[in-house]
């Protein structure tokens, strides 16, 4: 059993020293290779703690709702949106997408298709279509019928989402039904487009929505442009540029944003910008609220494997690996032939001595104790030498040097004198026979 023990307790130690080294190995790489700095999380993720990242707008909404109702929910969601799985008032943030949505895996024809010409742009007489045309070319607005949301080249058919679409079939069904997208882009989006804007006027709202909110202080000057805008309603100019635009669908509606960053660490606590965090976050009224990590690349199918992979420590988590199996096969592998497991049956001496010392003391008398001290050392002599009878007596007389044989009275420094006597003929009796 000691053996076993043994081993594994070298096996253990073995296994904790293999874990030790990797996580220093694991904290010094992440501390000093700033490539995994740069590339863990893009800007508008919440798992980003850096200056472009979302995890304050995050954490401060997951503590609001707490506060609000125990059962206030703020969650990432990782997977499309579907008005099946999702709350319907629900709120999504999509905060710099790394693209447009792709299209719904099986989109559901629709039973009514509309007529439409170059996905989703209305049949119009051809003297009205040149009107419209020259009114273009002359960058006259608002002029003509309004496009159908996500129209020149984002518009729907009767069989899904076409190239360039601001919202899949089943994100549009979701919108409709009460839902609310805040998408916040830094570049092209389907049928958006985000423009430099070269004037510096500060941003103002034009609409009388989001109460409260009045200030704004971008990083940068971006517009919002492009068939996506057509009809949608202007709440932020920047001059004369739109920078925030509302998009009523059904029961929903689409906030549209050309300026992210107000939602990032660095920037969330200036101006009116947590206010509108707030705003359109909806925790109020009893909305969930979700932030969309899908369009930044983290899907259902991502998990820790991958992301560590991600940062480019794929080598390490194998090497990990390897030591911990290298750990539990040394705490199970026996090393050389087994340790004997003899059964222990050692006494303490001087517990005996002083148990035997009080035993004696109890059921002897001093003389009684001297007598058998004496013929102890009888047997000793005639063991040692042989002899018998009177030869014993005689020989055991000149080792002991006069000393009694326990008859009689004794006194306790008698007893002390008789027993140092017996002690060195014991002493002379074993010289003798070493020599």
């Amino acid at each position: 059993m000691k053996g076993r023990d043994a081993l594994r307790g070298r096996g253990a130690w073995l296994a904790a020293c293999a874990l030790a080294v990797y996580l220093a190995a694991t904290a010094v790489w992440t501390g000093y290779d700033r490539r995994s700095v740069r590339e863990t999380f893009p800007s508008g993720s919440v798992y980003s703690s850096g200056d472009n990242g979302l995890s304050l707008a995050y954490g401060y909404l997951r503590a609001k709702a707490a506060r609000i109702s125990p059962r206030g929910r703020v969650a990432v969601l990782r997977r499309r949106i579907d008005a099946e799985t999702l709350p319907h008032r629900a709120v999504v943030f999509r905060v710099q997408p790394g693209g447009a949505p792709s299209p719904d895996p099986s989109p559901a024809p629709s039973p009514t298709p509309r007529p439409e010409r170059e996905w989703g742009t209305p049949a119009q007489p051809k003297k009205e279509e040149k009107k419209e045309e020259k009114k273009e070319a002359n960058g006259e607005k608002g002029g003509g019928s309004p496009l159908p949301f996500g129209a020149g080249g984002g518009g729907r058919t009767g069989e899904g989402p076409g190239e360039g679409a601001l919202l899949t079939a089943s994100e549009e069904s979701w919108v409709r039904a009460g839902g609310r997208l805040v998408l916040a882009i830094d570049g092209g989006y389907g049928p958006l487009n985000v423009e430099l804007i070269k004037e510096k006027n500060p941003p103002r709202k034009v609409f009388p929505v989001w109460p409260g909110v009045s200030r704004f202080t971008p990083a940068e000057r971006r517009s919002l442009a492009g068939p996506g805008l057509a009809a949608a309603q202007t709440v932020l100019l920047a001059g004369a540029r739109p920078i925030g635009a509302l998009q009523a669908i059904g029961a929903g509606e689409v906030i549209l944003l050309s300026c992210p960053e107000i939602f990032h660490n660095r920037l969330l606590g200036k101006a009116d910008h947590l206010a509108l965090l707030e705003t359109l976050a909806g925790l109020a009224e009893g909305r969930a609220v979700f932030f969309d990590e899908r369009s930044h690349g983290l899907g259902e199918d991502g998990g820790v494997i991958e992301a560590l992979g991600a940062w480019g420590l794929g080598p390490l988590l194998l090497l990990g690996l390897l030591a911990a199996a290298a750990g539990f096969w040394r705490a199970a592998t026996r090393l050389g032939p087994p340790d004997r497991e003899d059964k222990d049956t050692r006494s303490d001496a001087v517990e005996l001595v002083d148990s035997l010392a009080d035993l004696y003391d109890r059921a002897l008398s001093r003389g009684d104790a001297v007598r058998l001290y004496h013929e102890s050392f009888l047997h000793t002599v005639a063991a040692e030498t042989g002899l018998r009878g009177p030869a014993l007596e005689a020989r055991s007389k000149e080792i002991l040097e006069g000393a009694g044989d326990g008859r009689g009275h004794f006194e306790p420094d008698q007893l002390d004198r008789a027993l140092r006597t017996l002690n060195e003929a014991f002493r002379r009796l074993q010289d003798a026979k070493r020599k």
